[in-house]
């Protein structure tokens, strides 16, 4: 399998950030400045999901029909990199 790369903006609004159709594994990098992404599903919210910190990043494996959603903070954005292999 390829490995593709994406970079998503995240806003205030919950967004899909990564899928599997396969097994498949995801490294998200949240490269704002100072502005945190949290992680989680469909429902995710700034005070449920991971917080993934300006700078840091996660490997996720999602596999099936796993989703990865992301949101931040009102009024804030930041713009995630992510890598599938």
């Amino acid at each position: 399998m390829p490995i593709r790369a994406a970079r998503v903006t995240v806003d205030q609004t919950v967004d899909l950030v990564a899928s599997a159709r396969d097994a498949s594994s995801h490294l998200i990098t949240n490269r704002n400045a100072t502005n945190s992404v949290y992680l989680g599903g469909s429902n995710v919210t700034d005070t449920t999901g991971y917080e993934l910190k300006a700078g840091e990043s996660r490997e996720v494996y999602l596999s099936g029909e796993d989703q990865l959603y992301a949101i931040c903070a009102a009024g804030l954005s930041a713009v995630l990199h992510i890598l599938k292999s």
